[in-house]
């Protein structure tokens, strides 16, 4: 069983895309080699690919972060101890309401933001009933 959840990353790409963005007009402006701009607008290209088709993947025992064809992180769900949810505070970026925080293995905790909050929970409880999760 393979269960995909899109992640929230549209803060960062825009933040990522307008520095490349003035970059390339301060290259424009000074009249730089088009082999140059064309390089920076490569670079930009691959950026919004990784952030906009960044995943989290619930694939039998192990949750999978995953930007573009590239998984990053794998975490068994059995590793897995307690789960917080939490609200986004004022200031944050609101693509959702909710992060969660992942604690596994010996301390570790990693931080998710997906889209569908309340299912990525509960699906993650249906494959480990006996996780923490406040």
């Amino acid at each position: 069983m393979k269960i995909y959840y899109k992640g929230n990353k549209l803060t960062e790409i825009i933040i990522i895309s307008t520095a490349i963005l003035v970059a390339v007009l301060i290259l424009i402006i000074s009249k730089q080699s088009f082999w140059l701009i064309l390089a920076y607008l490569i670079l930009e290209g691959l950026i919004v690919y990784f952030f906009s088709n960044y995943h989290y993947i619930l694939e039998n025992e192990s949750l999978k972060i995953k930007y573009g064809f590239y998984t990053c992180k794998e975490i068994p769900i059995q590793s897995i101890q307690k789960i917080i949810i939490e609200e986004i505070e004022k200031g944050e970026p609101k693509s959702s309401p909710y992060r969660i925080n992942i604690y596994y293995g010996m301390n570790k905790n990693r931080v998710f933001v997906p889209r569908e909050t309340v299912s990525f929970v509960e699906n993650i409880e249906r494959l480990r009933p006996d996780i923490e999760i406040s």
